[in-house]
């Protein structure tokens, strides 16, 4: 079939790279790398914890910055090759700050 086209069987399957026939990293970087590059986030979220628990609210800053924080710690897990669900919950927590700021918005604007 393939000589009545005109081509033979090397044209279906080209010569592949030698690095294709390794397995893909299971764990792109060292869990201790991961670690250090995340424990500034871990503060962050730490601090910005203890003053939720003390009572005091979060100024629009703190917020963005916890979610700041919040991402980055789930791309570290990603990078490390760790990520189960890290997607899952960066979508959720993306949800939840879209939610706050229309909430509000219609606080803003209540009649419209």
């Amino acid at each position: 079939m393939l000589a009545a086209v005109g081509l033979d069987f090397d044209v279906l399957y080209p010569p592949s790279a030698i690095d294709d026939r390794r397995p893909p990293e299971r764990r792109p970087f060292p869990a201790g790398d991961v670690l250090h590059a995340i424990a500034a986030e871990a503060l962050v979220v730490c601090t910005l914890a203890r003053q939720l628990a003390a009572g005091r609210g979060l100024s629009d800053e703190d917020h963005a910055r916890l979610v700041t924080a919040s991402s980055r710690l789930l791309a570290a897990v990603e990078a490390a090759g760790l990520d189960t669900e890290g997607a899952r919950l960066y979508r959720t927590l993306v949800k939840s700050r879209a939610a706050r700021v229309d909430v509000e918005r219609a606080d803003a604007y209540p009649n419209g």
